[in-house]
């Protein structure tokens, strides 16, 4: 697995423990959960902050460190294209599935968690199968 692969599954990683911590206040594990749109903005728009930043720092030094490293090979391209098409249909899933909820008594902050939900899935199994087909060898 080269370089880009291992920052882009540390980088994924971290913005699903992210998204997990935020899910385990949300259903009441440990402290609270944002209740106002404020508050919910500004916590996820920390959460993106901190993995755009982690993404952009990793990929500087991943460059200065080993150009080469810092692309992906065709077969990993190949093995992307084909996790995001199967990621983007999950991430349709998902929004349909919050879509049908729409017309029940929903709050807004409700709706929120469930298109954050739907995103966080469709990376998750984004991330499993790509590092599936990583380890299988497939030749897509």
């Amino acid at each position: 697995m080269s370089g880009f692969w291992k920052l882009s599954v540390g980088v994924t990683v971290a913005f699903l423990v992210l998204l997990g911590l935020h899910f385990a206040t949300v259903v009441g594990l440990f402290g609270a959960a944002p209740v106002a749109q404020g508050g919910f903005f500004l916590r996820i728009g920390l959460i993106i902050a901190a993995v755009l930043i982690a993404a952009v720092v990793g990929t500087v030094v991943l460059e200065k460190r080993n150009p080469a490293e810092a692309l992906p090979d065709e077969r990993e391209e190949r093995v992307e294209l084909h996790s995001e098409r199967f990621g983007l249909l999950v991430l349709y899933a998902g929004l349909l599935i919050v879509m049908w909820f729409a017309f029940t008594p929903w709050t807004p902050m409700q709706m929120a968690n469930g298109i954050l939900l739907a995103v966080m899935a469709s990376e998750g199994l984004k991330m499993l199968l790509a590092l599936y087909l990583l380890r299988k060898g497939s030749h897509l």
